[in-house]
């Protein structure tokens, strides 16, 4: 199963996509679940998207990019 990435929230926040170096918090239950950050503390967003795609649970199609 893909998982697809949503970036409207944080796309609404910053005003610019996802990219570059921090600490990334991703909801695995749509925009308004509770928000999981990515335990590598400072990664890229590659390296956080990655680890939220493998955290994905079966029969999650769409995880959410935090602002």
């Amino acid at each position: 199963m893909t998982v697809r990435f949503n970036i409207t929230e944080y796309e609404s926040n910053h005003g610019a996509v996802p990219r570059g170096r921090g600490n990334w918090a991703f909801s695995f239950g749509g925009r308004y679940g509770r928000p999981e950050w990515c335990p590598k503390g400072l990664s890229t967003f590659t390296e956080a998207k990655a680890w939220a795609a493998r955290e994905a649970k079966r029969g999650v199609s769409e995880v959410w990019v935090m602002p």
